[in-house]
């Protein structure tokens, strides 16, 4: 398969971005042999995910300067952890968490447990409407 590292982008629709990616063959065997454009950021998605890729975000934007209103792109991996310190039980955890000598393995481990798992955009959210204690550490990894 052709490396398709540089998928992201805008897009007016399916039929765009499958000849702007060569994806032809595939999005007939994702979408069908006659496929139309119709639901373009359910088929985009669907032919990406095909491709075994990573994962993408495929969302409709209404621009006022262009037609490519979709907009194809990476999603991150990195993740931001948080362990509430008011929360920690474990007297060792909490004096590792407070001197700052917590692996990231271990802080992963204890955020996991406490449930406080965000993507960028999740934890930006979550501060802004103040959802995050300022008893929280916080590590992005």
């Amino acid at each position: 398969m052709k490396n398709l590292l540089n998928i992201e982008g805008n897009y007016f629709s399916t039929n765009a971005f499958v000849q702007r990616n060569n994806l032809e063959n595939t999005a007939t065997k994702v979408l069908g042999k006659d496929w139309e454009a119709e639901d373009d950021c359910n088929q985009i998605q669907e032919i990406i995910n095909s491709l075994g890729i990573g994962n993408y975000s495929v969302e409709y934007h209404e621009l006022k300067h262009s037609d490519d209103d979709i907009l194809v792109r990476k999603l991150s991996e990195v993740r931001v952890y948080g362990i509430d310190s008011d929360k920690i039980t474990d007297h060792l955890e909490l004096l590792a968490l407070q001197d700052h000598s917590l692996t990231d393995e271990q802080f992963i481990e204890i955020s996991e447990k406490c449930g406080l798992i965000w993507s960028i955009n999740g934890f930006s959210h979550a501060y802004n409407i103040n959802e995050i204690s300022n008893s929280t550490y916080i590590r992005i990894i």
